[in-house]
């Protein structure tokens, strides 16, 4: 083949692949991928005193790299030791898709714990590793469980398993 001809088929080549429709692309017209998400539902958490917290929580997630990043600002409000614990944290999630209606996530990040009206009140830092579900069955309305482990700087290192369920809405 001469090289121009070569040149003219690489080109096309590479206008087609890059043309053509990802997962994600794929998934965003059919109105299953989203830009963002917020959701708002229970949490329980359960602690290594073998104390077990009952709460809400809410979340606004929003996708920085698409197929790579999503970032979760999340808060809680859960009862613990007669008190209230307020979580606040940011999660770095990868996102992984196991269908055009649902997605996994992996997240790591920050958190900062208040608590009031426990013997032992103040604000801690924690850290929280996460894996999210979301299920959408309808395209813009699905449901999020994500179970979560953290480790919060409170009295040489407080760790607990926590998780969240509840509803969630895409645009």
């Amino acid at each position: 083949m001469p090289r121009s001809r070569r040149s003219a088929f690489l080109v096309v080549l590479a206008a087609a692949v890059a043309s053509a429709p990802t997962p994600s692309r794929a998934a965003t017209s059919s109105g299953s991928e989203h830009r963002f998400v917020a959701g708002a539902g229970s949490a329980v958490e359960a602690t290594g005193g073998a104390a077990v917290n009952f709460g809400g929580s809410a979340f606004l997630e929003w996708t920085a790299v698409e197929e790579w990043l999503e970032l979760e600002l999340g808060i809680g409000l859960l009862r613990a030791e007669g008190g209230v614990e307020l979580p606040v944290g940011l999660l770095l999630k990868k996102p992984f898709r196991l269908s055009r209606r649902a997605e996994v996530m992996l997240g790591l990040g920050p958190e900062l714990v208040a608590y009031r009206r426990t013997p032992h009140d103040g604000n801690f830092v924690a850290l929280e590793g996460a894996v999210d579900v979301m299920v959408w069955p309808t395209p813009r309305v699905g449901f999020s469980i994500e179970p979560s482990y953290e480790w919060t700087a409170r009295g040489g290192g407080e760790r607990s398993f926590a998780g969240t369920a509840g509803i969630i809405f895409g645009w």
